[in-house]
């Protein structure tokens, strides 16, 4: 039996995800803005923080609407 593509997309997610850094770390490092709280900004904002930069996150609905369709969406 060979390696499925299932398999060797978990792999390679293993080998190159970054490590996130310690919740209470205190950390110099570059901040960049991300505009949008949908599907995508949120994606954008982890992938930016596994990366070693600090996130601010602006959406232009209130703190219960993060997520944008994503989140009202019930599929």
């Amino acid at each position: 039996m060979g390696i499925t593509g299932e398999t060797l997309r978990w792999l390679a997610d293993r080998a190159l995800a970054p490590t996130p850094p310690e919740p209470q770390a205190v950390l110099n490092r570059p901040l960049i803005a991300v505009l949008g709280a949908g599907l995508t900004g949120i994606t954008a904002a982890a992938h930016c923080i596994g990366h070693g930069f600090d996130v601010v996150l602006f959406d232009r609905g209130s703190r219960d609407d993060i997520g944008g369709i994503w989140a009202v969406s019930g599929g």
